[in-house]
């Protein structure tokens, strides 16, 4: 099995329908941010952050595989921004404060189905942002004993998102990870590129030899 084949494929994906989604706000096109009016509008943050775990993922294939160092600064600025800007949101979510960085790039006005903040991604989508950035970060320093908290961290963002497009599926809105008042739910976008995402982490956490163990 050719094990980079995978995540980079991935990686491709995860940053052609951020770039998509980003368009769809951009040139107000409904369709590039949810298939219909019943789905949830995934965020202009959101898309931002998943081409950068794109980006993340793309290298971060290399990496576990050979250890080059070409590509670790343009990896390592797409962790610094879902750091950022998804830290500092999940953050003001929590203290109750609106610092504005949900809209620092788009304003987005109205809440869509599902939404409890224009604009605000899910917790549960910001907390996958944050797990991938967390990996790059592990395999950068060369952290030992990093396999099993590479794969589980994967692990975590597969079930998320395949929780969250079985939400979709069966109309069940606490699996979408919607709790009115604190946390919107997680797009079905969102969801589907988690899953693989997901699914690309924990296959390269168990495929490559180059991870610490």
């Amino acid at each position: 099995m050719n094990y980079h084949f995978v995540p980079r494929a991935v990686a491709v994906v995860t940053i052609l329908t951020g770039v998509a989604i980003m368009a769809g706000w951009f040139f107000d096109v409904p369709i590039l941010k949810s298939p219909g009016h019943s789905f949830l509008d995934t965020t202009f943050i959101s898309a931002l952050c998943f081409v950068m775990v794109g980006i993340i993922l793309f290298f971060l294939s290399k990496v576990v595989h050979s250890k080059p160092e070409a590509g670790d600064l343009i990896s390592l600025a797409a962790t610094l921004v879902i750091l950022i800007l998804i830290t500092s949101t999940l953050i003001s979510k929590l203290i109750g404060i609106d610092i504005g960085v949900e809209n620092l790039f788009k304003k987005e006005r109205l809440c869509s189905i599902f939404s409890v903040c224009p604009g605000q991604p899910s917790v549960a989508t910001m907390v996958g942002f944050i797990i991938v950035a967390l990996s790059d970060i592990i395999i950068k320093c060369g952290c030992r004993r990093v396999r099993p908290l590479f794969i589980s961290g994967g692990v975590v963002i597969f079930a998320m998102g395949l929780v969250a497009v079985l939400g979709y599926v069966f109309h069940n809105s606490y699996m979408m990870f919607y709790f009115p008042g604190f946390s919107s739910a997680v797009s079905i976008y969102s969801a589907a590129l988690f899953t693989l995402i997901g699914a690309a982490l924990i296959t390269l956490g168990a495929g490559h030899n180059n991870l610490p163990a």
